[in-house]
């Protein structure tokens, strides 16, 4: 597929989603951050225009939504320069407009970090910008890192050098996602951006020496990290060095997320033991660049040490070198993500530590092609040391393995009697990817036409609608990460593989789902909006113990008018109980209040006047 033709299939994915917002920018913005949130580790987002002017009209700040890491320390600010018309060809952005973006989104960090929200507090307390205004002043000392990010479907001017800036302390990375990026990234299977460490240019100033063995299925490389070159990275990188999965593997341990007290203790007083203390760091790659010695150990399969028949060498060419790195393609780390975040963390609160003559052992594993299974083999050799069982990354697959088929072979009831499905994108960018694959118009067409974009759904929307019609909305709102996380452990401690049933039961709650979300009503929500269609389902399911006919639902591929009437009413009631707790707990906001186990509790204790026998005609005997 060419990018024109990406660009304009971009605007369809706009159009979707201009049910949901007010304004193309908005729905541009908010479709390409739900597709790059966890591969940017983004957690939770926020997409709103909010424009800061100062005396005679003089803009002072603009962001159209900002973003929070799973750990809270990276916020992400977004700026959105859109073109509605890609019809014609696609447009450059030039410098000019990209230093305003620039300036405009550190214009508006700066206006919250000087507490700009107490006078909205007393000038305008109903103005959006309130609850953002608020979240930064109150938490710009915790951050880490400040992402300024352009979102864009223009084409950025090639040989533009992003000025590195800081706001205060804080180092700021600035980046374009035009259509260039967007394109190239979409199509990508990847639930991580790449990290790409050279030793000859950006880096330069660190000289590491190795050694490697080679096999059949991969290079395996032994070398030390100065400290301060990961304390470096973590600055930079923050968990975008950790691989994804490794981020999902971490929280079903359920271990703490607070720094080891022993390897600070070692780093303040006794630095130059942290080497024979620490177990060091193991991570992926998917090349690196060795200059290499001449020393060379070569390994025989006549060798009286090796093993015969079978377990024999399956040649004689393995060998262990050594050499210096010249660069390592997309670093990920497996295991050691608490002993890098440990050692940029005690140098940020003690600017005392001394990170000279501190190293970590490095062991990077280096893939001769992509081999997903033995990635995941790795990542729990790894960190074998934690309750996880093996089974979990296994149900974890299967799960979803078996859901992504399920989609590919039930066809939806439709009156045309046509071939439709459910997409279930098991993989980020797994649609664009199957899309671009396919070379001929005639069989893009049939593809869409077979997957449309409106049934498309990923494994964070499918957590989402179940654990809110599991009665816990307060899990459904937090970031998609975790509430995936919190489906997962569910799944697989219960042992639950779904069948024909619980696909069509899914798509039922998706439709349900999505007409909560697109409702004429829901607009004016906000960012209220998600909360109160989370609560929505929860409370239907609890009001009729689960006996909603969604069945019914998945045949006729939509609600019924009374089930229609009904969750409007209700959305409506939602809305309202949301307002009074808000202004009689003293919370900043429906989103937090939303969090709380209290809230739905309370939902459930308030007399709604609603009717079950308004509908009577969708509810059945069985439950789900």
């Amino acid at each position: 597929m060419a990018i024109q033709d990406f660009a304009n299939d971009l605007q369809e994915n706009v159009a979707l989603k201009r049910k949901e917002y007010d304004s193309p920018d908005l729905a541009f913005t908010a479709h390409i951050v739900e597709q790059i949130a966890t591969q940017t580790n983004v957690n939770e987002f926020k997409i709103e225009h909010h424009l800061k002017k100062g005396a005679n009209d003089a803009v002072q700040g603009e962001i159209y939504g900002y973003g929070i890491s799973e750990n809270n320390e990276v916020l992400t600010l977004y700026y959105t320069i859109y073109d509605a018309n890609t019809e014609n060809g696609l447009t450059k952005i030039n410098r000019v407009e990209f230093d305003k973006a620039v300036n405009r989104m550190q214009g508006f960090y700066e206006v919250c970090r000087r507490a700009w929200c107490q006078d909205l507090a007393d000038e305008d307390p109903n103005n959006p910008a309130l609850e953002t205004a608020t979240f930064i002043y109150k938490n710009n000392q915790d951050f880490a890192r400040v992402n300024l990010c352009i979102l864009t479907n223009h084409i950025m001017e090639d040989g533009y050098e992003i000025r590195r800036i800081r706001l205060g302390q804080i180092p700021v990375e600035s980046s374009v996602w035009d259509i260039r990026k967007i394109y190239g990234n979409l199509k990508k299977t990847s639930d991580h951006i790449e990290i790409n460490l050279d030793f000859e240019g950006e880096l330069r100033g660190y000289k590491l020496p190795c050694i490697e063995m080679q096999s059949e299925k991969y290079r395996c490389v032994s070398t030390l990290f100065p400290a301060k070159l990961l304390y470096r990275l973590y600055e930079q990188y923050n968990t975008d060095l950790l691989m994804n999965n490794v981020r999902l593997f971490l929280q079903f341990k359920g271990g703490s997320k607070k720094p080891n007290p022993s390897m600070r203790e070692t780093l303040t007083n006794d630095p130059q033991m942290f080497l024979a203390f620490n177990n060091g760091i193991t991570a992926i790659a998917k090349d690196i660049v060795i200059d290499k010695s001449n020393t060379k150990l070569s390994l025989s399969a006549d060798d009286p040490f090796a093993a015969k028949g079978d377990n024999a060498l399956k040649s004689n060419n393995d060998f262990v070198s050594t050499g210096m790195i010249k660069s390592i393609s997309d670093f990920q780390i497996v295991n050691g993500g608490q002993t890098t975040a440990v050692i940029f963390k005690s140098k940020k609160m003690n600017p005392n530590v001394n990170l000279l003559g501190v190293f970590v052992s490095v062991k990077l594993i280096i893939m001769n092609e992509d081999l997903q299974d033995l990635t995941q083999r790795i990542c729990y050799s790894s960190n074998n040391n934690n309750t996880v069982k093996p089974t979990d990354y296994s149900s974890t697959n299967t799960f979803n393995l078996r859901l992504q088929e399920m989609s590919r072979n039930i066809v939806a009831p439709n009156a045309q009697h046509r071939i439709i499905h459910w997409y279930y994108e098991r993989v980020r960018g797994q649609y664009a990817a199957e899309l671009d694959n396919l070379t001929k118009k005639q069989d893009q067409a049939t593809f869409k036409n077979t997957y449309p974009l409106e049934k498309r759904f990923d494994k964070e929307l499918l957590a989402k609608v179940f654990v809110a019609w599991s009665e816990n909305p307060e899990e459904a709102v937090k970031g998609a990460s975790t509430t995936y996380t919190y489906f997962m452990k569910r799944m697989t401690t219960e042992g639950v593989l779904p069948d024909d049933i619980f696909f069509k039961k899914i798509v039922a709650l998706l439709i349900m789902h999505n007409y909560l979300m697109k409702r004429p009503d829901a607009k004016a929500l906000g960012n209220a909006k998600a909360p109160v269609a989370a609560y929505t389902m929860a409370y239907l399911k609890w009001f009729t113990q689960g006996r909603i006919d969604l069945i019914k639902i998945w045949d006729n591929q939509a609600l019924s008018e009374s089930l229609i009437d009904f969750l409007d009413k209700l959305s409506k009631i939602v809305y309202d109980e949301f307002l009074s707790c808000i202004n009689d707990k003293g919370v900043t906001s429906i989103l937090s209040w939303s969090k709380n186990k209290k809230a739905f509790e309370e939902l459930k204790h308030i007399k709604t006047g609603l009717s079950y026998f308004s509908i009577e005609k969708d509810i059945i005997g069985e439950k789900f």
